[in-house]
């Protein structure tokens, strides 16, 4: 199993600021996800505009541990809060940005 963590795009030096995109994924699955994958893919257009809106901002693609949401488990919630509870504490602010399950 992955750990669920930020794959940056972009990490000016002294960024406070994180926009963090979180992409879709299915119902049920355990299966990894990955970068190569549509959900994934369909992120990247939401991260090169954050890039040139906010270019002081750090740039982050969601991992998670599953790509399916899992019913009560809800798998992506507890990736995400994971994340956010241990993000340096340099971040003042995230927006966060997610699609369908993200």
């Amino acid at each position: 199993m992955t750990r669920p963590g930020v794959d940056l795009v972009r990490n000016p030096a002294g960024a406070t600021d994180l926009v963090l995109l979180a992409h879709g994924g299915t119902e049920n699955s355990q299966a990894v996800p990955q970068s190569w994958q549509p959900p994934t893919l369909r992120m990247w257009p939401f991260a090169w505009a954050a890039r040139r809106a906010v270019p002081s901002a750090a740039v982050g693609l969601m991992r998670y541990r599953y790509r399916g949401w899992n019913g009560a488990a809800a798998d992506p919630a507890v990736d995400l809060r994971a994340v956010l509870d241990h993000l340096p504490s340099v971040i003042r602010r995230v927006v966060l940005i997610g699609h369908s399950m993200g």
